[in-house]
């Protein structure tokens, strides 16, 4: 899956930035994308990191997973989603200070960590979301999904 999340922009025949590209996908191909994107991230570094690298994608998210049919998912990721929401004023303030390079490396590491604490529901979703058995679960609904839809992935 990564392999393609990787090279879908290129297959695309352009050099574009994420938002120009997945707005030329179609719903599905969507969907898929957005499970890729959040994936990604949460798998690396949690629901936190997720939400600080891709906001973009936060609601298109919340749409995959009911699109997926996963509601303990949805009603999870939702929680954290409007944790973010809540903290708006704070996750801009942390990523302005993260992305300015005139601060010191542990000044920009600490806005980014700090925001773990702000989004206690994503413990919640962790807890299950590194399960072997929910991921085999998760990919499931996944791979049901894209063959209930395999015509809108030959599509340009």
């Amino acid at each position: 899956m990564y392999e393609y999340f990787d090279k879908l922009p290129k297959i695309a025949g352009e050099e574009m930035p994420n938002q120009d590209f997945f707005n030329k996908l179609n719903r599905p191909q969507k969907v898929f994308y957005c499970m890729l994107v959040f994936n990604g991230d949460v798998d690396n570094g949690g629901v936190n990191q997720f939400f600080f690298n891709k906001p973009e994608f936060a609601f298109a998210v919340l749409e995959t997973f009911e699109e997926l049919k996963l509601p303990k998912l949805k009603n999870d990721y939702e929680k954290c989603l409007n944790e973010l929401m809540g903290n708006a004023d704070s996750y801009g303030k942390r990523k302005q200070i993260f992305n300015d390079e005139n601060k010191s490396w542990e000044k920009r590491w600490k806005a980014f960590t700090d925001g773990y604490a702000e989004i206690k529901s994503a413990e919640k979703l962790e807890d299950y979301y590194y399960d072997k058995e929910f991921k085999k679960e998760y990919y499931k609904h996944v791979v049901e999904y894209i063959d209930k839809n395999i015509d809108k992935f030959t599509e340009k």
